[in-house]
């Protein structure tokens, strides 16, 4: 689930890159990150990132992060991570 919810991070954060028409550096600056990150995290390349990172990331692109932590339905048989994007 970790690693599910850092790639939805990274889905979120090259989307948002996109839609903003940013360059990778632009980006980089806002997310006080290198270029080379930047590009890594695009292309899915996460072992070095960290959720918490991730979502620092995000919110240098001025996105807010809302966690929400609630009982598992008694339909599934574990716990879960889930991450959702609301675009504007």
């Amino acid at each position: 689930d970790l690693r599910l919810a850092k790639a939805h991070l990274a889905r979120i954060i090259g989307a948002v890159v996109r839609d903003r028409k940013l360059t990778q550096t632009e980006a980089a600056r806002l997310m006080r990150l290198e270029q080379p990150d930047v590009s890594d995290i695009v292309r899915g390349r996460l072992a070095r990132f960290s959720l918490e990172r991730l979502e620092r990331g995000l919110q240098g692109l001025d996105m807010d992060i809302t966690i929400r932590v609630q009982p598992r339905s008694a339909r599934r048989a574990r716990a879960r991570l889930t991450v959702e994007y609301v675009p504007a």
